[in-house]
């Protein structure tokens, strides 16, 4: 080590033009990012409920369905002005890239007919006529029978009281961002607001403009969270260079870390869009452990009077790394590994969030080795009145005092009651966790991304949709056994509160019997021929449109689509009804079909299936790589359950305050489990390592102690308090809970990490004197 570092500082500005080569060739990698928010993706593509979610995608066209509800704010919706609006507004819609115009379907669209018996047979009509003049009440009457007398239509496009329509949408399944649609579409509808007219926005594509929105946010608070680790740097050690030099090679190893995955081609989603943060603060609290160190060497040396200023700052520079190093080797090494044991996960986001964050720390900890050392040398050394700022006594200093004081004289019994009620009530308190995604655990309930959705689900059948795939052999579809259980299942559905409305190809198939009957209501029932059912699609193809059916039916009927509306997107509702649905199908389904569950409502359930089945193992993992690590390099298994206390504290506190406050286990507050377990270790091993170090080279033990403390303990507190004021500003980004939680969680983790190592750990080490640490006192 000592003869790579002082290779290092000979070549001081040739291994800095190095790191900033590389910088700025990553920084350029950057542009080549990527985010993706399809849900489907980020769950593993061989669960049942995404198979049969992308077949639905691949057959009967995208579950990206966004809903644009049109409201007359006087009377009802078949007045002219918002028959006008309807019919305008989805031309213009229909022609904005990204929407599929020929699968999307509201009154004014093609594809909603008015399907009714004439003299010949079967008329099939669209159901608004776009060369009547609707200022005549006999024509307002008429679209008003047409969606009477076509019951598939109610609550889906019509509301029960008449007054709201919506033109669903159906969004390219390949979008990969979906503000840019939504947007337009928001632009468009300030063209047609009037006293006539309101409009109201929902479904998924329009929850997840909203998510890019507010992840946009980052461009604000990641400048704002620099400046805050900036500032708490320059407290701690009231120097230029102690507030410069660690902001240096975080920014860089931020850089490095996207840059690096940009190279991968992984792309990235809106929850790992905080992850700069964590590399950001990683990378500082590095920084400012070999800064620290610098600072004792350099003083030391000074104090001798052996050398001047600039041999005591380029020997300062070897030997604070030569004895840092290591240490941040392996610490980086444990962190950069538990990160990686991510990639076991099944969910992307949480296995993107564990490659962003081990590229981060390995940038951080290459960096660290080269440009700390280079650029240091090549600065001059600190004033005599810095070495001093560096050395007084402040506020970190009485807080380190305490904790001296708490470890070496308070009551044994006392301590460890109290550190033991606190493991067992935040166990406790855990329990109360639920596993819960859905909009409003992400955004606001005050926000227009859930009041508008709300407005949608309260007035019609629903924005939110599951689908059941019905396949058999060529033809199975036509079959009015299956037919009926159809019916059934889809009249099971329907009876669950959640559940505004199911269609499928048995809603029109009645429809067409009604209609060649008459259009008597007794026979809006299904036929009990095969080959009539056969004869009635055929005779609607020739006056309706080729790919009316689409959404419904396959082209040879072997395979069907049941949508369902729900009016929540609440994971757990939906996965009550999918075992209802389970249920019904083992029992009733014709021996002659399939049925499986797909769609955006199933695509969430899948994800809490998933979740609670490696909520756990993700956290063992992670903490079995600190133990196995740890003790591999301490040569002791006492050292590597010693090294994961924090990390027990941290999570028995974390999960408790959620399972108090009812927050539930979603995405982001699983990433921050994760977070907190690979970046709790480092206080162990710096600690433990400097414990070490100081048992060695003095005979009292309380000083030795004292000493750990005092330089490796303060600097714990350093970089916790980084970390937590830097994502503490996300406390402030305003209705997105996602931002919220984590500027919550990762502070208070950090201060119950940096403390339980200080006084829990420290203690343990104190009075249990494990020969790792004691077998070379003096």
């Amino acid at each position: 080590m000592k003869q790579y570092l002082e290779w290092v500082v000979r070549h001081n500005r040739w291994v800095f033009g190095f790191c900033v080569l590389v910088t700025l060739f990553l920084g350029f990698q950057i542009k080549n990012l990527t985010i993706e928010l399809d849900p489907d993706k980020n769950l593993p593509q061989d669960h049942p409920y995404i198979v049969t979610s992308n077949t639905v995608k691949k057959v009967f066209g995208s579950n990206f369905i966004l809903a644009v509800g049109i409201t007359a704010t006087h009377g009802d919706i078949y007045q002219k002005p918002i028959i006008d609006t309807v019919l305008s507004l989805t031309k213009e819609i229909n022609r904005i890239p990204g929407i599929n115009a020929y699968n999307s379907i509201g009154l004014g669209s093609k594809k909603a007919k008015n399907i009714k018996g004439n003299e010949s047979g079967l008329s099939v009509k669209p159901m608004i006529d776009s060369n009547l003049d609707y200022k005549i009440k006999e024509n307002q009457d008429l679209i008003r029978k047409a969606v009477a007398s076509n019951p598939i239509y109610a609550s889906v496009l019509v509301s029960a009281d008449h007054q709201t329509t919506t033109i669903n949408l159906e969004i390219d399944a390949e979008t990969k961002q979906f503000d840019p649609i939504v947007s337009q579409i928001e632009e468009l509808l300030k063209k047609y607001e009037s006293e006539h007219v309101s409009f109201h926005l929902g479904g998924l594509p329009y929850f997840l403009s909203w998510l890019e929105r507010y992840s946009s946010r980052m461009a604000v608070f990641f400048p704002i969270a620099i400046l805050i680790i900036g500032i708490l740097h320059y407290e701690a050690f009231r120097t230029h260079q102690g507030l410069i030099l660690p902001l240096i090679t975080a920014i860089f190893a931020v850089v490095w870390g996207l840059g690096m995955i940009s190279l991968t081609g992984i792309p990235l989603d809106v929850f790992n869009a905080t992850t700069p943060i964590l590399i950001l603060a990683v990378a500082a609290g590095h920084a400012v452990q070999i800064l620290k160190r610098y600072y004792e060497e350099y003083a030391s040396l000074r104090k001798e009077g052996k050398l001047s200023d600039k041999e005591a700052n380029y020997h300062a520079v070897i030997q604070s790394l030569t004895k840092v190093g290591p240490v941040m080797i392996i610490a980086c090494t444990v962190a950069c590994l538990g990160f990686l044991s991510l990639l076991f996960f099944r969910i992307t986001t949480i296995r993107t969030f564990g490659i962003f964050s081990a590229l981060g720390i390995f940038s951080a900890l290459l960096i660290e080795m080269t440009l700390i050392p280079s650029l240091r040398s090549l600065l001059s050394p600190p004033k005599e009145s810095e070495v001093h700022k560096e050395a007084d006594e402040r506020i970190w200093d009485k807080i380190i005092k305490k904790i001296t004081d708490i470890v070496l004289f308070t009551n044994r019994k006392l301590l460890y009651t109290i550190a033991f009620s606190i493991l067992l009530v935040g166990f406790i308190l855990s329990r109360l966790v639920n596993v819960e995604n859905r909009a409003e655990g992400t955004i606001s309930k005050s926000r227009p991304a859930i009041t508008q959705d709300l407005f949608l689900n309260q007035h019609l059948a629903g924005t939110n949709t599951m689908n059941l795939l019905i396949q058999g052999e060529e033809d199975s579809i036509k079959d009015p056994e299956v037919l009926h259980f159809m019916q059934d299942l889809q009249t099971l559905v329907e009876s669950k509160k959640e559940v505004g409305k199911s269609i499928s190809i048995v809603d029109l198939i009645m429809k067409i019997n009604q209609a060649m009957n008459g259009d008597s209501i007794e026979f809006y029932t299904i036929p009990e021929q095969k080959d009539l059912v056969s004869q009635y699609l055929l005779l609607y193809s020739i006056s309706g449109e080729p790919g009316d059916f689409d959404s419904y039916v396959n082209y040879d009927y072997s395979k069907a689509n049941i949508t369902i509306f729900l009016k929540t997107d609440s994971s757990s509702v939906t996965q009550i009804l999918v075992r209802e649905i389970e249920e019904f199908v083992k029992n009733k389904a014709p021996k002659s079909i399939q049925v499986s569950i797909g769609g955006s409502n199933a695509t969430s359930a899948a994800l809490n299936e998933v979740m609670v089945e490696g909520k756990v193992l993700n956290i063992i993992q992670i903490i079995s790589v600190v133990i196995l690590v740890t003790s591999i390099v301490l040569r002791s298994p006492i050292a590597g359950f010693l090294a994961v206390i924090p990390l027990v504290f941290s999570l028995a506190l974390n999960f408790g305050v959620m399972g108090l406050f009812g927050v539930p286990l979603n995405i982001t507050t699983s990433l921050i489990s994760a977070l907190v377990v690979g970046v709790g270790a480092d206080f162990s091993i710096y600690l433990l390592f400097r414990i070490r170090e100081e048992i060695a080279r003095h005979k009292e033990e309380k000083k030795a102690i004292r000493e750990a403390l005092r330089s490796a303990g303060k600097a714990i507190l350093f970089v916790a308090t980084a970390l937590a004021g830097g994502y503490s500003i996300l406390m402030f980004s305003f209705g997105f809970y996602t931002h919220i939680y984590l500027g919550i969680f990762i502070p208070l983790a950090m201060v119950t990490s940096s403390f339980s190592a200080l006084i829990v750990l420290t203690t343990l080490v104190f009075d249990l004197k494990p020969k790792f640490i004691y077998s070379s006192q003096k």
